[in-house]
């Protein structure tokens, strides 16, 4: 796994330059990423739990990612060293995301050099992508994916006005009690990201569920020899998540959202003194 520096207390924005992604980028944000994962595999030791050569194998996925232009990327440069990155996917088909109607932009691969910078690097990489977005007919509202233990990133969210939408619940898989009540939940079982080693299959549902359907979503992810189900709830939807709490889950992901159209950035790129232009 990759070092970085726990702290950067001295660096100054003065310094840092925000720029789009080059794809000769890919490996410092690789690096970030390294650290991440290894802090998020202590907010849920099973969902998040790094796969052998994660590094390598998330490397060639942002290379591709900073090569195609159904992405919008951004890098943060402070004094000839990438200190973020972010990259989002001009799309949103995770759920319960599928089923709305706004076009977006989905923000999973984002990160910062050390939790302090949150508040300075990537408030501006977030900006500065806010502002791309706003001029993008494709694009009516950006989706941010933070761990919900993810306190630092989670703040910064909220002050820069994004609201909780969505949490991804997780539980591992159980044998289920009871007889089938033959109900047709639409679920996904297989591989996790190939970043990622739950140890097994994982089935993640589709569809916002009712509460009662959560035993058949348990039942179906057993036969399958699932190791985790993963329930998305929509954060408004109180009585889901009171019973998915009930029946032992816990929250991995939160999804945050903004109207684009919404949010007043006056901020530009940052750029050194003499530079001019993206």
């Amino acid at each position: 796994m990759s070092k970085l520096p726990s702290s950067d207390q001295h660096l100054k924005l003065s310094s840092l330059t925000i720029r789009p992604s080059r794809v000769e980028d890919a490996g410092s944000i690789a690096d970030l990423a390294d650290v991440r994962r290894a802090q998020y595999e202590g907010f849920s030791p099973v969902f998040w739990r790094p796969a052998a050569e994660a590094r390598a194998k998330h490397l060639p996925y942002l290379a591709a990612c900073l090569a195609d232009d159904r992405y919008t990327a951004m890098t943060a440069v402070s004094n000839d060293e990438v200190v973020g990155g972010l990259v989002a996917a001009h799309r949103s088909a995770m759920p319960p995301f599928t089923e709305d109607a706004e076009l977006s932009w989905l923000v999973d691969d984002f990160y910062v050099r050390s939790p302090g910078l949150w508040d300075s690097v990537g408030v501006h990489l977030l900006r500065s992508l806010v502002r791309i977005a706003t001029t993008n007919t494709d694009c009516e509202r950006l989706i941010v994916v933070t761990a919900q233990r993810d306190l630092p990133k989670r703040t910064m969210l909220i002050r820069e006005g994004f609201q909780s939408a969505a949490c991804w619940w997780v539980c591992a898989v159980k044998p289920p009690m009871g007889v089938s009540a033959g109900v047709d939940i639409p679920l996904t079982i297989g591989s996790a990201p190939s970043v990622y080693d739950p140890g097994g299959p994982t089935a993640l549902v589709r569809k916002i569920i009712q509460p009662s359907e959560i035993p058949e979503i348990e039942r179906i992810a057993f036969d399958a020899k699932a190791i985790i189900a993963i329930i998305p709830a929509r954060t408004t939807d109180l009585a889901l998540q009171i019973a998915l709490k009930e029946r032992g889950y816990h929250v991995s992901s939160e999804w945050f959202v903004q109207p684009v159209g919404r949010h007043c950035v006056t901020d530009q790129l940052i750029q050194p003194a003499g530079e001019t232009g993206p």
